[in-house]
């Protein structure tokens, strides 16, 4: 018998920063074969997202070897050389914890949601949140199916990180939209809301459609005031499709 010391991963905050911190597993390309070289294999873990796969490099450190002595009995007997495990190195991030929780708190009361804490003097990233989040702790040392299954199926992914996730910027752009029709001098153009417009074979509704009303005809001001989709429809139609993309381009989208 042989009483080995392995060291265990845990996240001491929970699911705090859950998808900024990622989470470890057992390596995808372990093989029997690489396991019987070893008399006495143990079982490693790897970074699988986020922060933990992109530094796992340098937070995994080197394992210990030792090379054992058998005698002609196949019995061992001895140790002929023993080389230490080397431990990993520290990776300090930018993120406050303490700003980290508040933002997550404060997400959480809303259900879903995202939110990135920049420092306006450098950049750091102070925190970013995704909510619903998971506890990285259920994949130590490995997640169970039916765990597995559960995260997968949740209607509110939580395994998905929304603070860098790909969404449509929805009527945020019309702001980009109305930058675009500046530049090109049409700060007097006006369109009608009827509902809605139709583009081709598609008719695309305007919000308030839905209420059973129409917004009629409006200028840039009135359309940004309350948010007309008919409007820019239409004046994002005029502007153009280049010059939109060189007004978000200017942006920095």
């Amino acid at each position: 018998m042989d009483i080995a010391i392995k060291p265990v991963r845990s996240y001491v905050y929970g699911a705090l920063g859950a998808h900024l911190l990622g989470y470890v597993g057992p390596p995808d390309d372990t093989s029997k074969e690489e396991a019987k070289k070893f008399t006495f294999y143990q079982g490693d873990v790897e970074g699988k997202s986020n922060v933990e796969k992109t530094f796992d490099q340098y937070l995994r450190g080197q394992p210990g070897v030792r090379y054992l002595r058998r005698n002609a009995k196949g019995v061992i007997d001895g140790v002929l050389r023993e080389d230490p495990p080397k431990q990993g190195a520290n990776v300090y991030l930018t993120i406050d914890a303490r700003i980290q929780s508040i933002a997550e708190e404060a997400l959480r009361a809303i259900a879903r949601g995202a939110a990135v804490v920049v420092d306006p003097n450098n950049g750091d990233v102070l925190a970013m949140v995704s909510v619903p989040s998971f506890d990285p702790n259920t994949f130590i040392p490995s997640i169970k199916a039916k765990d597995w299954t559960t995260l997968q199926k949740d209607e509110a992914r939580p395994l998905i990180n929304r603070a860098i996730s790909t969404f449509p910027p929805g009527s945020t752009f019309k702001i980009v939209t109305s930058l675009a029709g500046l530049r090109r001098n049409m700060s007097n153009a006006r369109f009608n809301c009827s509902g809605g417009v139709s583009y081709g074979e598609h008719y695309f509704r305007c919000w308030i459609a839905e209420k059973g009303g129409a917004h009629g005809t409006l200028g840039l001001t009135d359309a940004i005031k309350v948010s007309c989709d008919s409007f820019f429809y239409q004046y994002g139609n005029a502007a153009g499709i280049d010059s939109i993309d060189k007004t978000g381009n200017a942006l920095g989208l």
